[in-house]
């Protein structure tokens, strides 16, 4: 097929990267037309990481699959879709994965969660509001306003609510690491207020409402009415408009001792940082760009230990194939279209999908992949199971190859070196460099092919 070939050649060169080191590297495949699905690549199968008998991967070879949600839930101000416990799980960590769309005015309601959760905006604007502790222990709140490209991080027992003040839907792509949770696997929240309701109630609801008038100092039926005039849960339709200040304007405020202290504005940006305003972390004409969210500018993430990285890839361009050490990958479509190739330790494709707008696949620890745009480009979202997560690159500057010696390469792909040294002495020293024009079979559809050509750049720091 087109991207294993692809990725075949570009193993064989990549040790013939220029001594300048290489950030990243895009291909251009100018003939690449992703097959659509079929049966076997439908989105109505289960979505897991299964585990099968096999000699690969310690004798257990992996399968990622696509699917719909597991659960969806409608509630007045907005719906919630899930996928949960086995859906996602890895050898080292078991993830919650969710989608939350907000309807105008609705307003998630505020409540804590025992996860540790990480956030991108999808559409819309809304303000966050989330209540943690201080270094000193005492609960400190702020409110910042939230729009297209963020990323939120919000540790595990923080309090925090959303709501929807802007025009039309408010989409929020959320993971969670329920690893070490109430029990492994199962996201719980714990709502402040609301209805009472079998699985998304209000945890006042526990106590006895006399016990609560003394905790309160305050008479009974103000408990009854504080507990019973809700009926929503979980995402609740505001009757009119909230009217909030503006976040700009807003310290992050606590107190002792009776005294408020309204501390400094950097702790509102602590939760959140946005993948769209930002200048790139790396941009390839005619490649595409990427941009990441780690410990290193939202420091919140250390605590949450997980990272975002969105990635632009212009048409028919391909992210070279690369792996992380240290994180497993959750990797959602944004928009565009285009495939995905993962591979096993022992040369065997574990998954070969045509992708689009809202695919989730999940992605193993060591396990590499690679990343090829349609027609109309591909835009996707990666969250990391790591606050500085390790990418290794099959090919270039960064590549291993790259301190494998020349002899040693040769024998290994049993060519002569003059092979590998005639590509060498082609490379010029520039800071976006085509090294290769070369026609490879594309994969047009199951029953015919097409020639590719494919163009690979790089960038080079300076």
């Amino acid at each position: 097929m087109c991207g294993t070939h692809l990725l075949h050649l570009l193993s064989l060169l990549a040790e013939l990267s220029s001594p300048l080191p290489t950030i990243a590297i895009f291909a251009k495949a100018t003939c690449f037309n992703p097959i659509p699905p079929d049966d076997n690549t439908s989105f109505s199968g289960s979505f897991q990481t299964q585990a099968k008998d096999d000699t690969s991967l310690g004798k257990k070879k992996l399968e990622l699959e696509l699917s719909f949600p597991q659960e969806e839930f409608h509630f007045e101000g907005g719906s919630l879709r899930v996928w949960r416990r086995d859906v996602i799980t890895f050898p080292d960590k078991q993830l919650d994965v969710s989608e939350i769309i907000f309807q105008e005015d609705g307003l998630l309601l505020p409540q804590y969660a025992d996860a540790d959760g990480i956030s991108y905006v999808l559409q819309g604007t809304g303000k966050l509001g989330v209540v943690s502790l201080s270094e000193s222990g005492l609960p400190q709140s702020s409110i910042r306003r939230v729009e297209q490209g963020d990323v939120l991080a919000i540790p595990k027992g923080a309090v925090f609510w959303w709501y929807n003040d802007g025009y039309g839907e408010h989409r929020i792509f959320c993971a969670s690491d329920t690893s070490g949770g109430v029990n492994s696997g199962l996201y719980h929240q714990f709502t402040l207020a609301g209805a009472r309701m079998d699985r998304f109630g209000g945890l006042l609801h526990g106590f006895g409402v006399e016990v609560l008038a003394d905790a309160w100092n305050v008479d009974e039926d103000i408990v009854t009415r504080l507990l019973e005039s809700q009926n929503g849960t979980t995402i609740v339709k505001s009757p009119r408009r909230i009217r909030l200040p503006d976040p700009r304007g807003i310290g992050v405020h606590s107190s002792h001792g009776g005294i408020e202290v309204k501390q400094t504005n950097f702790k509102i940006s602590e939760f959140r940082y946005n993948l769209n305003r930002e200048y790139p972390d790396l941009y390839v004409k005619r490649g595409g760009w990427k941009k990441g969210a780690d410990e290193s500018n939202l420091p919140v993430l250390r605590k949450v230990g997980m990272s975002a990285l969105r990635v632009g890839l212009e048409p028919n361009a391909v992210e070279a194939p690369l792996y992380f050490s240290n994180a497993n990958q959750i990797v959602y479509i944004i928009r565009g279209n285009g495939r995905i190739e993962v591979a096993s330790n022992d040369g065997e494709s574990i998954l070969d999908k045509y992708v689009g707008a809202g695919t989730i696949l999940a992605i193993p620890k060591f396990t590499p992949s690679i990343k090829v745009a349609g027609d109309g480009g591909l835009s996707f979202l990666t969250f990391l199971t790591s606050s500085r997560p390790l990418p290794s690159y099959l090919i270039g500057r960064n590549s291993f190859y790259e301190g494998i010696p020349t002899q040693v390469m040769a024998e290994a792909f049993d060519v002569d070196e003059s092979t590998l040294l005639e590509v060498q002495e082609k490379r010029k020293v520039d800071e976006l460099y085509s090294f290769l024009r070369q026609r490879h079979r594309c994969l047009q559809s199951r029953m015919s092919t097409a020639l590719l050509q494919a163009e690979i750049m790089y960038i080079f720091a300076c």
